[in-house]
């Protein structure tokens, strides 16, 4: 489990605006009997948190006199930037499943590439429902044994006990296809019309 450290902030513009110019992400907690709470935390944790996979896995936070342990909800981004300008943090009631989306893991992906063949990619991610400690950081298919013509879909995923798949079962995830046009070098195209032809 990441852990954060947080600071209150205060709930004007010029208090966001504050907290970005030192180099931290407005943002919020709430939840089901939690009280909501304007906090900011370091930018760079942050960031360096979401690279490892924190945008669907809990969170401790630390830094309010007391330990929050919660989801990211919402990240809301500048879009001319792209850079973070507010998160809401959601804190799960206890014995309560939520619902969050998670990445879709390949392996086997050489045995697939090496005869030639090609992955075409649908889905980066499924919704799942389980109690938050069981949120699984992936789920993961195989495709050391898939050919040709194949196509994995939501329900071929290796999904954990205790978790449910909220997402259509035959949504299509990836689909394995040979190249449409296979050139020799050097060849020519049969149907290519040459100048003057």
């Amino acid at each position: 489990m990441v852990t954060l450290s947080c600071e209150p902030r205060g709930l004007t513009k010029s208090a966001r605006n504050d907290a970005r110019r030192r180099g931290y992400v407005p943002a919020v907690i709430y939840g089901k009997g939690v009280e909501s709470t304007p906090i900011m935390v370091p930018g760079v944790a942050l960031r360096d948190a979401l690279k490892t996979g924190a945008r669907n896995q809990l969170i401790r936070l630390e830094g309010l006199g007391q330990t929050h342990t919660v989801l990211i909800k919402e990240l809301q981004l500048d879009h001319k930037f792209q850079d973070l300008v507010h998160v809401d943090f959601m804190e799960p009631a206890k014995g309560r499943k939520v619902r969050v989306r998670v990445p879709v893991r390949f392996y086997g992906e050489d045995s697939v590439t090496k005869r030639g063949l090609i992955m075409t990619h649908q889905l980066n991610e499924v919704e799942v429902e389980c109690e938050p400690d069981h949120i699984p950081a992936a789920l993961t298919v195989d495709l050391a044994s898939r050919t040709e013509g194949d196509h994995i879909s939501v329900a071929d995923l290796s999904v954990p006990g205790g978790v449910r798949v909220m997402s259509n079962p035959d949504a299509v995830v990836l689909n394995i296809d040979v190249p449409l046009v296979t050139m020799v070098p050097g060849e020519v195209a049969a149907d290519v019309t040459t100048a003057g032809g």
